[in-house]
């Protein structure tokens, strides 16, 4: 059996990693997300393997890094979106010909 607190020890450790990237993503720093899938399906294999009484909490836990993860997705595509429209800006009605 997978001991609990290790688990949500990790839960917490990306949950955290998840929101300093969100913070870097704001202030327009490029952020390495290349470990995080694997990381969360790592937690996700120990949180289905988890004892019953314990799946129910260690599952609330990851829905929240899921829930980062799509806040984290937004802000990447918002930074996208800027850095798209001040390029068009920058390149003028010519860029469109």
């Amino acid at each position: 059996m997978m001991n609990n607190e290790n688990v949500e020890r990790d839960i917490t450790a990306l949950h955290a990693d998840i929101s300093r990237y969100r913070l870097q993503t704001q202030e327009g720093s490029m952020i390495d997300i290349a470990t995080l899938p694997e990381r969360v399906v790592d937690i996700h294999r120990r949180v289905q393997i988890a004892a019953p009484d314990q799946r129910l909490e260690l599952s609330q836990l990851l829905n929240n890094v899921i829930t980062a993860l799509d806040d984290l997705s937004r802000d990447v595509q918002m930074q996208h979106d800027l850095i798209t429209h001040n390029i068009d800006i920058l390149d003028g009605p010519r860029a469109k010909e």
